[in-house]
C-alpha cells in the first residue's frame, strides 16, 4: 500500500483490524498516524482489514494525492485510489450545507485520472407543496478574530432569506432561514444565489458593538396625556 502525496497533507492510519496484519519497512506498529509511504499487510483468503485516510491541508488550494494498491507477489497487479482535497481559509463559511452530488458525479470520471472536486453550497427543498411555504435553515460564521463582516444576500423569486441583510461579529455565528413558495407547478435546478460580503469598522470598542441584522430594530415609546382632562393615565405609544 504506498501513498503518494506532494505536500504531505494526507495520511494513512490503520484501524484495529489492521494491527495483526500491518507491517511497515521499519517496525510493524499502527499506533499513530505515519508519514510511512509504504505500509503493507497480508490478507488471508476471506479476510478484510480497514484503514482511515486523514486529509490535512497544508495550504489554501486543492491537493491532490494517490494510494497505489500493489497485489501480488510480482506486485503488477495495481488499484489505485484518488485522492482530492481543498484546503481553505475562508474568512466567511457555512455550515448546515450540502454537496451537490449529481453536478459532482456529472462532472467526475473513473476512466480520468484526477477526480473533480466540486465545492457547492447547496440546499435542496425536495418536493413542496404548490402554495405552501417551505423553510430550510443553515449557519454562516465569521472565522477572523477582529474584524466584523457585512453580509447582504441577492435573493430572487420564490425564494425568501432571512436576515437578508446584517453583520456578523467576530468568531460569531447566526442562522439564515431559506424561504421557498409556488403558487403554480415549477422547478428549480441550481438556482444561483448570491451573497456579498464586505468588511466594515466601528469606532466603538467591539465590546459595545451591538449585533445587528434586517430583523432587528430598536422600538421606543412616549407617554402622552389623554384628551379627557378627567383621566390620570398616560397614553403609551411605540414609536
Amino acid at each position: 500500500l504506498r501513498l503518494e502525496h506532494e505536500y504531505g497533507a494526507f495520511f494513512l492510519k490503520g484501524r484495529a483490524s489492521t494491527l495483526e496484519v500491518f507491517h511497515t519497512e521499519d517496525e510493524d506498529s499502527v499506533g499513530n498516524e505515519s508519514k510511512s509511504t509504504k505500509p503493507f499487510f497480508l490478507l488471508h483468503r476471506g479476510e478484510s482489514t480497514e484503514f482511515d485516510v486523514i486529509f490535512k491541508p497544508t495550504l489554501a488550494q486543492r491537493l491532490e494525492g494517490k494510494i497505489r494498491l500493489l497485489v501480488g507477489d510480482s506486485y503488477t497487479n495495481r488499484i489505485l485510489v484518488e485522492l482530492v482535497g481543498e484546503g481553505h481559509r475562508d474568512r466567511f463559511a457555512f455550515r448546515g450545507l450540502k454537496e451537490d452530488t449529481e453536478e459532482r458525479d456529472a462532472k467526475s470520471s473513473l476512466n480520468k485520472d484526477i477526480i473533480d472536486a466540486v465545492r457547492v453550497n447547496h440546499v435542496d427543498f425536495g418536493h413542496c407543496p404548490v402554495g405552501k411555504r417551505c423553510h430550510k435553515t443553515f449557519t454562516i460564521f465569521n472565522r477572523t478574530r477582529h474584524r466584523f463582516l457585512r453580509f447582504e444576500w441577492e435573493a430572487d423569486g420564490p425564494f425568501h432569506i432571512s436576515p437578508k441583510v446584517g453583520h456578523l461579529r467576530p468568531h460569531r455565528s447566526k442562522k439564515i432561514r431559506v424561504s421557498f413558495k409556488s403558487n403554480v407547478p415549477v422547478t428549480y435546478r441550481r438556482h444561483l444565489v448570491k451573497c456579498k460580503v464586505t468588511r466594515i469598522e466601528f469606532q466603538l470598542p467591539p465590546r459595545k458593538v451591538p449585533d445587528w441584522d434586517d430583523r432587528k430594530c430598536i422600538v421606543t415609546w412616549k407617554t402622552t396625556p389623554r384628551k379627557d382632562p378627567g383621566d390620570k393615565f398616560y397614553k403609551i405609544e411605540k414609536v
